[in-house]
């Protein structure tokens, strides 16, 4: 059997992660929507016709959602090579007025 997320834990890692905004913190920073698309890749559809429009759609949301963000707390988290990644997202921040990362290491 699997494990659904009534139990407390994720089937995959989320991809933007829509905490309330007064939450402590999130667990990943948000993911641009071209490494998005690359990790779909790795991925079996049971459709092909379905990757672009998952890509499509992953791109409109993360636009809206990271694009609109005001805040973003990213604290008390270990990153080995998500600076990087955190990099590419920041570039889809065009709203974003803060930014907390008190106690992160990059690695």
């Amino acid at each position: 059997e699997g494990v659904d997320m009534s139990q407390g834990e994720w089937l995959w890692d989320m991809c933007i992660d829509t905490k309330h905004p007064d939450s402590i913190d999130c667990h990943n920073p948000p993911i641009h929507y071209d490494r998005f698309r690359a990790s779909l890749d790795h991925l079996t559809f049971t459709d092909n016709a379905d990757v672009e429009m998952v890509s499509k759609l992953f791109e409109r949301t993360a636009k809206r959602v990271i694009g609109g963000m005001k805040k973003l707390v990213l604290s008390q988290l270990t990153w080995t090579n998500r600076g990087e990644k955190l990099g590419e997202a920041l570039c889809l921040c065009q709203s974003i007025e803060e930014i907390y990362l008190s106690h992160s290491v990059l690695m």
